[in-house]
C-alpha cells in the first residue's frame, strides 16, 4: 500500500490578482453486438468513440470571484451496422466561479455559457434519409 501526503500552505489561492488554470477531458469507447432476431437481417455491431477537451483560464479581479474563458472541443464517432455518424464541435465559453467560506478547501458556484460551431456527417447505407 502506498500513501501520498501533500502539505497545503495556509495562503489563499482565491485572492485578488491571482490566476486560475483548469479544465477537464473525457475519452470513451463502447462496442456492442446487435441481433435483429430474424432470418432476413444479419447480426451486426455498433461502436461509439467520443473525446472532449476543455481547458479553462481565469483571473480573480476580487477575492473569491474568478472570471475566465474556456474552450471546448468535442468529437463523436458512432457506427451502427454500415452507417457511420460523425460530429465535432468547438465552443468559446466565458465563465464565472464564486468561492464560499474561509477554510483552505472552499465550495464554489460555477456558471458558464458559450457560443460555438459544429458539424454532423452521416455516411453509409440510406444516409440520405
Amino acid at each position: 500500500m502506498m500513501l501520498l501526503l501533500i502539505e497545503v500552505p495556509s495562503m489563499s489561492q482565491t485572492e485578488k490578482g491571482k490566476f486560475i488554470l483548469g479544465g477537464d477531458t473525457k475519452l470513451s469507447f463502447a462496442s456492442a453486438k446487435v441481433n435483429k432476431g430474424t432470418e432476413y437481417y444479419e447480426t451486426g455491431s455498433s461502436k461509439v468513440q467520443s473525446f472532449e477537451f476543455t481547458p479553462q483560464f481565469g483571473f480573480f479581479p476580487v477575492k473569491d470571484l474568478a472570471f475566465g474563458l474556456g474552450l471546448r472541443y468535442s468529437y463523436d464517432n458512432s457506427t451502427v451496422y454500415s452507417i457511420e455518424y460523425k460530429s465535432s464541435s468547438f465552443y468559446l465559453m466565458p465563465y464565472f466561479q464564486l468561492y464560499f467560506g474561509n477554510s483552505n478547501v472552499k465550495p464554489f458556484l460555477f456558471a458558464s455559457a458559450g457560443i460555438g460551431t459544429g458539424t454532423n456527417v452521416e455516411t453509409g447505407y440510406n444516409s440520405s434519409w
